[in-house]
């Protein structure tokens, strides 16, 4: 028999591997029974995670023999399932169901894609149980979270902007089919033998953001991906892979983006000491501004600010926000001016009621005429915020072509990237993992004659 939680075989008790006891139940109703079989290959374990759009289980492939990853599409906002049932149903609302099944095929043509796209966990897909199925490889090795947490050595400057290269270099691959990954982080990069990386984990929010609460994976989750109905473009992948390079370069995550909306509290990685080009560094924090229309596009934007030596700092004041603060003023102004008024029409109304009760005073008897006074007031408008400005609904630009310039561009000579060892013994297996990265041969995405292309995906493309 097989382990459900970690498919290692062993005969009865507990798993020798993990420890888990076997139970035939799922752990939560609407979830797969783990034994169950899939497309007549794929045996079912526990599921390992679950976001807004799938649940991924781990599952048994019986003709690869071998441990992969199955995501089941299940948007928990727009499905369901009856316990001991298979069958994934939309939710009894119109509306819902239209976004479950146009989900759905977003969903599986992005699989279609990138299971015939290099540098991805994406291996095959099928449909069944009136739902689409996404299968993963489980990845092994070197990623840049283990890289990370490796406290025997100190990463340098020069190995982090190669990794970031590595990284750009297959993220365009897939932000040129119209794929955004939305889940770019270091447990999500893995280095490969070929001076290659790999990215895994796909969030397929491309569509689903636009229906659902996708989820966030703070600080290299961009600000839009934090609202529910926003329209996401290849600007989520340029923010999390600045995000990923910051982290490299200082060894510190940068903050939420949700709190650096009002006061951007980023500090630059030449305050912290680290020597960069300040066109590099003018690139890097381009590529991390919060709003996303004042951040780099494209990774093809990104690279050429990373290379160019003229880059300029794209601030996320804008002239409209200038407006803002100017009429603001204005305002303040118009208050203090209507504050004066108030106050020398309401001296007035003393010294006039102090006079009336003094001749009242000095004619006991006599009948007087009280004049009443009217005061008009006029009501001052709410001070307006910079706050308001950042809620106005902004049409986003959405980038799926590769640039010419890009894909025709080689990485110059650079210094054999070295890593400070802190541990002697250490060395010989730390540096055997990172040793591809060594020597970048190109950060072309992809060359011309590997371009990926064919009826399937072309077909898939053309439906999206």
């Amino acid at each position: 028999m097989r382990c459900y939680s970690c498919m290692e075989e062993y005969s009865e008790g507990k798993c020798p591997k993990c420890g888990s006891e076997q139970s035939a139940e799922p752990k939560k109703e609407y979830q797969l029974a783990p034994g169950t079989e899939l497309d007549g290959r794929y045996v079912l374990g526990y599921a390992k995670k679950q976001t807004a759009v799938y649940i991924c289980y781990i599952a048994w492939d019986k003709q690869e023999n071998k441990a992969v990853l199955i995501n089941e599409y299940y948007p928990s906002e727009l499905a369901c399932r009856v316990g001991g049932e298979s069958n994934v149903e939309p939710q009894l609302d119109k509306a819902k169901e239209n976004a479950f099944k146009s989900g759905m095929k977003a969903f599986k043509d992005e699989c279609l894609d990138l299971a015939v796209t290099e540098n991805t966990d994406v291996i095959a897909s099928f449909e069944a149980n009136r739902t689409y199925y996404c299968v993963r490889k489980i990845m092994t090795g070197l990623s840049v979270a283990s890289l990370l947490a490796n406290d025997d050595f100190e990463l340098t400057d020069d190995y982090a902007r190669r990794i970031l290269i590595l990284l750009l270099r297959t993220l365009h691959k897939v932000n040129k089919l119209g794929i955004i990954h939305g889940n770019i982080c270091p447990e999500t990069i893995y280095f490969n033998e070929d001076t290659s990386v790999t990215i895994t984990d796909f969030s397929f929010c491309g569509y689903m953001s636009r229906v659902v609460k996708i989820d966030t994976n703070a600080p290299y989750t961009p600000l839009e991906m934090y609202e529910k109905g926003a329209k996401l473009t290849t600007a989520v992948d340029v923010y999390s892979a600045a995000a990923v390079f910051y982290t490299l370069l200082t060894g510190t995550e940068i903050p939420q983006a949700t709190q650096r909306v009002n006061l951007d509290i980023l500090i630059a990685p030449s305050v912290k000491g680290h020597k960069m080009r300040r066109s590099m560094e003018f690139a890097l924090l381009n590529a991390l501004n919060v709003r996303p229309e004042n951040r780099t596009q494209t990774v093809n934007e990104f690279y050429s600010e990373l290379k160019a030596k003229d880059t300029k700092r794209n601030w996320e004041r804008t002239k409209k926000e200038e407006n803002v603060v100017s009429a603001v003023k204005e305002e303040e102004e118009k208050k203090g001016g209507a504050s004066k008024l108030i106050a020398i029409m309401a001296f007035a109304i003393i010294a006039i009621a102090i006079g009336i009760v003094c001749i009242q005073i000095g004619n006991i008897g006599r009948t007087t005429q009280r004049g009443i006074i009217e005061f008009a007031t006029t009501e001052v408008s709410e001070r307006i915020t910079l706050e308001d400005v950042h809620k106005e609904e902004t049409t986003y630009r959405y980038v799926t072509e590769a640039s010419t310039e890009f894909e025709s561009t080689t990485v110059s000579a650079v210094p054999t990237t070295v890593v400070t060892e802190k541990r002697v013994e250490n060395t010989t297996r730390y540096n055997a993992g990172i040793k591809p990265l060594t020597s970048v041969p190109s950060v072309i995405v992809e060359r011309a004659d590997h371009t990926v292309s064919g009826a399937a995906v072309s077909q898939h493309r053309q439906a999206r």
